[in-house]
């Protein structure tokens, strides 16, 4: 995975985190549910993409494939990586929300209620930017696979 990426999720991170704390930026309860639904959807399109990717054939020549950017890596390893890391922060999101719409019968401490928006609206945003990295990816393997085409 590029170190960039990485870079850049971590950026957006503590970005969306401090924005939404210092503006007192807020989730609500519709927002958190539609969130939910978009992450449930992410989700689902990971693993149909996956399958797709799996059954191409391309799979052999990305495997074969060195990724330019990461010497002794293939392309198909880097792929994989970008997969398994969307594929967590999605996951991390979905629960997250699904948790923030429970109902608990618990008293949370103010000083925690003050930083849970912050890191909802964080995990989202970190999640959004991995979904519009997956789907360059995906067009990546798409443009390889259209070279065999040829």
């Amino acid at each position: 995975m590029a170190k960039l990426h990485r870079t850049l999720a971590i950026f957006i991170f503590f970005i969306s985190f401090v924005l939404s704390f210092l503006l007192g930026i807020h989730m609500t309860e519709s927002a958190a549910s539609g969130f939910l639904t978009a992450f449930a959807i992410i989700t689902g399109f990971y693993i149909t993409s996956i399958t797709v990717i799996i059954n191409s054939t391309s799979v052999g020549r990305l495997y074969r494939t060195e990724d330019k950017d990461l010497p002794g890596q293939t392309l198909l390893q880097t792929y994989k990586k970008y997969f398994s890391n969307s594929f967590y922060w999605s996951i991390t999101a979905t629960v997250l929300m699904i948790l923030y719409l429970l109902d608990f019968d618990i008293k949370i401490p103010n000083y925690l209620t003050l930083i849970i928006d912050p890191i909802l609206i964080s995990v989202s945003a970190v999640n959004i930017f991995w979904s519009v990295v997956i789907f360059q990816t995906i067009m990546a393997i798409m443009l390889y696979e259209g070279k065999d085409k040829k």
